[in-house]
């Protein structure tokens, strides 16, 4: 069984879905919380309310909820049904779809002013990345931007050791070459011009914005 697969299949356990949202709650509070992670993504995202958003790799709905809060039209797309289901309750304002990542098929003529992917891409492999990046660039609006949210590692410290031992244990092994590298290769790779990465919870995530040239 992949990484991948391996994956999913936790998540489709009974209780998967409250245990992941506990987890997240209590490794993000040292560093100023979920929440705030979340809001100031978002806040660097600048939506004016009205924007269409295409979010690959949803999850519980917690990115999802904020989203139509702030007026966006969100379609919210994960491989695991359990989920969705709790995503459905978060975010009822959004639409849902229930889609494998690693075989996505968007909607053809579909185009986005954001797709946001958010703490999914690591459990992929580069390959797979890569081959997403290129379908996201192509649901691109005109002026459309690609927004990657994923961990990282502090710069130095001893909690930035700690943070990377726990990662390396938590995670699949892709993780590894995430906090390493970051996804600039893989963007490029896919046509795309990005950012540099914008350091959040005390450098134990990263933002990345990406856009066609």
């Amino acid at each position: 069984m992949s990484n991948e697969q391996s994956t999913l299949s936790t998540f489709e356990m009974p209780f998967a879905p409250v245990l992941y949202d506990a987890l997240v709650r209590s490794i993000y509070l040292p560093v100023g919380g979920e929440r705030s992670l979340r809001e100031d993504v978002l806040a660097r995202l600048g939506l004016t309310g009205g924007e269409s958003v295409l979010e690959l790799g949803c999850g519980t709905g917690s990115f999802t909820r904020l989203l139509v809060a702030r007026g966006a039209a969100v379609t919210a797309i994960d491989g695991s049904d359990r989920m969705l289901a709790r995503a459905r309750r978060k975010a009822p304002g959004a639409s849902f779809a229930a889609r494998d990542l690693r075989a996505l098929d968007l909607d053809a003529g579909a185009r986005y002013d954001v797709i946001l992917m958010a703490f999914v891409l690591h459990e992929l492999d580069p390959a797979t990345r890569r081959a997403l990046f290129v379908r996201a660039a192509s649901a691109l609006a005109p002026r459309g931007r690609l927004a990657v949210v994923d961990h990282a590692v502090p710069a130095e410290g001893g909690y930035a050791r700690m943070w990377r031992r726990f990662l390396l244990g938590l995670e699949p092994p892709t993780v590894r070459a995430v906090i390493e590298r970051g996804y600039r290769e893989e963007l490029e790779a896919a046509g795309l011009a990005c950012s540099e990465p914008i350091s959040l919870a005390r450098g134990t995530a990263q933002l990345v914005f990406a856009a066609r040239p």
